[in-house]
């Protein structure tokens, strides 16, 4: 069974729902789809003109913002994508449309929330702020949230719409820099919160079309002694690396409270003070034989497979996930990123004072 159905349906209808259209893959030149963890993703559907076929209005009457697409499994059960059309070109041979998940609107709204979060797990501000945000917008797109394995939970809080102050993706910028909100779109819903820290599966080389896996050995970023200022408080962190004392400072200007910063030097040194064996895929992902033992549901992003490759083990989590299809030919391709959770031994942290500011 492919990773994927290599027959999609896309379908145009309106923010409320009314269908407009749809375009099967006897139609389509190629239609591309991601999902990607931390930012908003995009859908691009090439088809064949309405203007050479009249099923449906002139492209120029294709409203962005208004008329949404969705991508289908053929049979028309899953849905794979959807979001908000932004742009629509056309000729007498094909039609463009170029479509955003719903994430999009997160720049074009204001917070319309003012609250105060104590000890909260981040997928759950992160699901309170998404909640008003489609209440505003009158859309209906429920959030999957998922607890943070690590049990970690930060005070936070916003200002609402009428103060001006931010737009609700400068507040996921900040509970990302400041909590490491984890979130990502499928097919239209939020998925806030990490999958769990086990691999659902481990993939071998031959799980992979061409020579797409490397091996790397990297000390590059490493840092074993840092200082971390937020932006009302210091805190000094440090772990043993094999006897080295490699130091560093980082600011976090978004992060406030001495708690939050002395987290955030935790995280940071029990993540940097290491030699790291990592996978590296291309930056355009590595693509996934159609016989590789996923389905694409498997791979929502943050979710974590084992690597074995070239006489090694490792732990990676999907990043992105891309979906192209072509002429009825169809491609799957990750991007994929090195995790480590095990925390240094000897790992020493204290608070340094109680200012902020740049060093």
């Amino acid at each position: 069974m492919p990773v994927v159905d290599d027959h999609q349906l896309v379908s145009l209808r309106t923010v409320g729902g009314t269908a407009i259209t749809g375009f099967t893959s006897s139609r389509q030149v190629d239609v591309t789809w991601s999902w990607e963890q931390r930012q908003t993703t995009t859908c691009k559907v090439t088809v064949e003109s309405p203007l050479a076929r009249r099923t449906m209005p002139p492209y120029q009457e294709i409203f962005p913002g208004l008329h949404w697409l969705d991508v289908w499994a053929s049979n028309q059960q899953q849905r794979y994508w959807s979001g908000p059309v932004l742009w629509s070109d056309g000729d007498d041979e094909t039609l463009i449309l170029h479509a955003a998940d719903p994430s999009f609107l997160m720049s074009k709204t204001r917070v319309p929330v003012t609250k105060r979060w104590d000890a909260a797990d981040p997928a759950r501000i992160a699901s309170e702020l998404w909640d008003a945000l489609c209440e505003q917008h009158g859309i209906t797109a429920p959030a999957l949230v998922r607890d943070d394995p690590r049990n970690g939970v930060f005070d936070f809080s916003t200002t609402g719409e009428l103060a001006g102050t931010e737009l609700v993706s400068d507040a996921f910028a900040r509970l990302v820099d400041t909590c490491g909100l984890y979130w990502t779109f499928v097919a239209g819903r939020p998925v806030f919160g990490p999958a769990p820290f086990e691999a659902i599966t481990t993939l071998g080389v031959n799980d992979f079309i061409g020579k797409g896996l490397r091996l790397r050995r990297d000390a590059s970023q490493a840092v074993n002694d840092l200082v971390v200022r937020g932006a009302d408080a210091l805190a000094w962190a440090r772990a043993d690396m094999g006897g080295l004392n490699w130091q560093g400072i980082r600011n976090i200007d978004k992060v406030t409270g001495v708690g939050n910063v002395r987290r955030a030097a935790h995280d940071a040194v029990a993540y940097s003070a290491a030699v790291r064996t990592i996978v590296t895929t291309p930056e355009g992902g590595a693509t996934l034989s159609p016989a590789a033992p996923l389905r694409i549901e498997q791979l929502v992003p943050s979710t974590r497979l084992g690597i074995e490759a070239y006489g090694a083990q490792a732990t990676v989590e999907v990043s992105r996930v891309t979906v192209a299809l072509r002429q009825d030919d169809v491609s799957t391709s990750v991007k994929l990123e090195s995790v480590n959770d095990d925390v240094p031994e000897l790992l020493t942290i204290d608070e340094v004072s109680g200012g902020g500011g740049a060093v």
